[in-house]
């Protein structure tokens, strides 16, 4: 209650004074606050005009009584409040809250977007989510690890897995001798050779995919060979990053060759799907079904697959090494994928055949026929 304000005339024999007015008395605040947390935190990127989304904010009573707290929000730069819950809460001395619900909507796209809740009783407070708007995108993706031309095993890493056999590239190695013979006054001998990624053929597609500010729900891979979707997955969303995705092709109908394939990426966000693709080739080398067996080959015996994608042809060595070769002259000279040697094909025929012979360092050549499977060549001999 404020005091009364008056004054008076005191006269002390012929001395005049007066006594000023008393100055208002203000009743103190009781010490303590109310706050109200988070101060700053930070959202998930928004997308763009979406909603509503939900977060949680603590409110605090500081004061050595119990007081009851009023709440409401409010949004900046292009979030706006759509509800607080509760709007009102009773809070004994020292006791807080945490389940204050707020939920906003976004607009458009902006990077300083702000939550706000807002406290009030004999103090006022306030917390805030910082949250950033943005459109959605697409995926930028590309290809790691991949050579469309050239597998070479003989560069493999490869580790003993027990008498006979290893481990090579990842994929499991297996040797078997034949018995030896003599032809041209020398001793010879063939070996069998088994490698389980011919057995069940499974080329694998790895590209990067970088994302953004705004992470999608989901995303989606697949890939088509020849224009048929073949393989898919789906994985989590996420943002600012770049993670690697495998996918690896079931090639076991597939013939040995070379084939084009895409594959498609797709974000998935609330309201639309952007999606990227990359193109290129990929090498199947099938020997799930031979003479010899599943996945089980001649070493050093190879062949040439003919015909292929862009007027190519596929060389397939023994232990399942696999080379492109591009036309120089059309179907009469071709060379071979860059690499340690850019060796040549050369097609030449007889009255009975058509034959190629492959061209080597230092004079040595590999002579094959076509005959038999369609689109085949078959190696019948070596020269040195």
């Amino acid at each position: 209650m404020a005091a009364r304000i008056f004054s008076c005339l005191v006269v002390f024999s012929s001395l005049l004074f007066e006594v000023p007015p008393l100055a208002a008395q203000a009743v103190p605040l009781a010490p303590g606050n109310i706050q109200i947390t988070p101060d700053g935190a930070n959202e998930p990127t928004r997308e763009s005009n979406t909603g509503p989304y939900v977060v949680l904010f603590t409110v605090t009573n500081n004061y050595a009584m119990q007081v009851t707290v009023q709440l409401s929000c409010f949004g900046r730069n292009n979030v706006s409040c759509v509800s607080v819950v509760p709007s009102q809460v009773t809070l004994p001395a020292g006791g807080s809250f945490g389940e204050i619900e707020a939920a906003y909507n976004v607009g458009a796209v902006h990077n300083k977007g702000r939550i706000v809740v807002q406290a009030t009783n004999l103090t006022q407070d306030s917390g805030y989510y910082n949250v950033v708007i943005a459109d959605p995108a697409p995926p930028t993706i590309a290809l790691r690890n991949h050579n469309g031309d050239n597998i070479d095993r003989s560069v493999c890493l490869a580790s003993s897995a027990g008498e006979a056999v290893a481990w090579q590239c990842g994929d499991l190695l297996a040797t078997h001798g034949l018995p030896g013979y003599r032809t041209m006054g020398r001793e010879r001998t063939l070996t069998l050779l088994y490698n389980s990624a011919q057995a069940v053929p499974k080329p694998v597609v790895a590209v990067g995919v970088t994302q953004g500010s705004l992470a999608p729900s989901q995303v989606f891979v697949q890939l088509s060979i020849n224009g048929t979707p073949r393989d898919s997955a789906y994985y989590n969303g996420w943002s600012n990053g770049t993670r690697q995705i495998v996918l690896p092709h079931d090639a076991g109908a597939d013939s040995s060759g070379i084939y084009p394939f895409s594959l498609l990426v797709r974000n998935i966000f609330a309201d639309t799907v952007l999606p990227s693709t990359i193109l290129d080739t990929l090498i199947v080398v099938n020997r799930k079904s031979t003479l010899y067996g599943a996945g089980w080959s001649l070493a050093g015996i190879e062949e040439l697959r003919l015909n292929q994608l862009g007027g190519k042809i596929l060389w397939v060595g023994g232990d399942g090494s696999a080379k492109v070769y591009r036309p120089v002259i059309t179907d009469s000279v071709f060379v071979g994928a860059a690499g340690g040697f850019r060796d040549t094909l050369v097609r030449f025929d007889s009255a009975s055949a058509s034959w190629w012979r492959r061209r080597l360092r230092y004079g040595v050549s590999v002579t094959y026929r076509v005959s038999g499977s369609a689109g085949q060549a078959k190696h019948v001999r070596t020269t040195n």
